[in-house]
């Protein structure tokens, strides 16, 4: 595992995408020969150490978009400095303005932590649930759009 995560973070501090996708992706990525407890480890760390390099996350969204969303489905239960969120965040902006996947982009940001260690106001949740709502809406997902303005109005009534 110590070997994965100095190769993420090497990759990282090189500007390495290719590196980042041997570890992630392919028939057999490396990071599926450790345990499942390491394996979220190896997540975390992809996802901390991107967020804190914002221009690498910038540059890199869309070749390595697979890699992101692949560490997001392999997470412990609490991610340093809430950064999955802070990733899925980003991925919602890009999914929104370059790809124009509202829908894709509604389920990512639907995704994010929200209770436990990830404190939240009311006022934060209730406008993950209105940008979840206009994106359902957006691709005429009704059903979903009208989930997510239910959710989001029980936020809005604690305000």
């Amino acid at each position: 595992m110590e070997n994965l995560i100095k190769s993420i973070d090497r990759a990282i501090s090189n500007n390495d995408v290719n590196a980042i996708k041997s570890i992630f992706e392919g028939p057999s990525p490396s990071w599926m020969t450790v345990g499942q407890g390491e394996q979220r480890s190896v997540a975390a760390h992809l996802i901390v150490v991107a967020v804190k390099h914002p221009d690498f996350l910038k540059a890199t969204m869309a070749d390595l978009m697979d890699c992101y969303t692949q560490a997001l489905s392999h997470l412990p239960s609490t991610v340093e400095n809430a950064a999955d969120n802070t990733l899925r965040s980003h991925i919602f902006q890009f999914l929104v303005d370059e790809s124009h996947d509202y829908s894709g982009a509604a389920r990512i940001l639907a995704g994010s932590r929200m209770d436990g260690n990830y404190r939240m106001s009311a006022a934060e949740k209730s406008e993950i649930y209105v940008k979840i709502a206009e994106c359902f809406l957006a691709e005429e997902e009704i059903s979903e759009s009208d989930a997510a303005v239910s959710k989001a109005g029980i936020f809005i009534e604690q305000i």
